[in-house]
């Protein structure tokens, strides 16, 4: 079955990048204070403020890009219809009638 999304709710787009952005940022710090030691390099000074800033301005950068990127798409997709998307609907009765 084909579906096309038309229309994408800035406010959800805003959400759901903002976390993104984050949890990729938390990654990034854990990574960079965990490893950078363990093959002989040195750690920010300051990582203390690196721990608060970055996640904080990946948060507020990840839900304006999503904001953004979001309302680009709904005028973008007036003009081209959106993106055509194909989906198949699994019969759940299936699964548990083998159980």
């Amino acid at each position: 079955m084909k579906i096309r999304i038309s229309y994408i709710n800035p406010v959800q787009a805003c959400l759901v990048c903002a976390f993104i952005y984050l949890l990729g940022s938390l990654i990034m710090i854990f990574l960079n204070v965990t490893l950078v030691p363990m093959i002989g390099g040195k750690v920010d000074e300051n990582w203390l403020r690196t721990i608060i800033v970055v996640p904080v301005m990946s948060l507020v950068g990840g839900g304006i890009a999503g904001f953004i990127g979001a309302i680009l798409y709904n005028l973008v997709a007036k003009m081209t219809g959106g993106i055509e998307c194909e989906y198949q609907e699994c019969d759940t009765s299936e699964e548990t009638d083998s159980n």
